[in-house]
């Protein structure tokens, strides 16, 4: 069948961050327990106040799809926010849409925020080469910089500094962390995120079947 996936233990499967499409089956391999068109609840965190002004949302773990980007629109998905779960999937990237968190190819950033994407305060915590994200309620996002994936062998390389992820066109972008020098009187260094065309590596790594979901609300629901 298409769209089996099998698991060896319960565990397993209740760890799972694989965003199955519909149908589906779930075989659990040590209690031979069938599951059927199975949907699992995607966290959604944000809804806090940036000083900046605005709301953002932001699914908490990274969704792994086995479908193409476009399959998805027009569906809605189970999350802890139930207004979310009213919403459709979108293309579109403007105020109160539930989309794909995307990026801002003019800036090189995401459009996670409005503002630059810089960790220079605590909302913004680097720890075992996951960058967690909060705002004044709590966690919004986490990203793993879990590297790129070598055709060649598997293995992966930049792991600490780099992470693919699709775009709500289904095209692969890299997230980059580094560390760069302030201009300023203090020279402080700070890290920045910036995203980048995956095409400068694809002759030698694949991207991760990865997307956020993603809403903006600048009318403070």
């Amino acid at each position: 069948m298409k769209h089996i996936k099998l698991f060896k233990t319960q565990t397993e499967f209740d760890k799972t961050n694989m965003f199955l499409s519909i149908p589906n089956v779930f075989l659990i391999s040590d209690t031979n327990k069938l599951i059927y068109n199975f949907e699992k609840i995607i966290t959604i965190g944000g809804g806090g106040n940036f000083t900046f002004g605005g709301q953002c949302y932001c699914s908490i773990d990274d969704l792994w799809i086995d479908e193409s980007v476009s399959n998805l629109y027009g569906r809605q998905f189970k999350t802890n926010q139930q207004f979310i779960s009213q919403k459709e999937l979108s293309h579109y990237t403007i105020s109160d849409y539930l989309t794909i968190l995307d990026r801002d190819k003019t800036e090189n950033k995401l459009l996670l925020f409005y503002k630059s994407f810089v960790s220079d305060t605590n909302k913004y915590v680097i720890e075992n080469n996951t960058l967690t994200v909060s705002d004044d309620l709590g966690i919004v996002t986490k990203i793993e910089f879990n590297g790129l994936k070598r055709k060649d062998n598997g293995q992966r390389d930049f792991i600490g500094q780099m992470t693919s992820y699709l775009d709500n066109n289904g095209n692969p972008f890299i997230i980059e962390n580094k560390t760069v020098e302030r201009d300023d009187a203090y020279r402080r260094k700070v890290t920045q995120f910036v995203t980048k065309e995956f095409s400068d590596y694809e002759n030698d790594y694949s991207p991760d079947n990865k997307i956020k979901l993603f809403l903006w609300n600048n009318d403070h629901l």
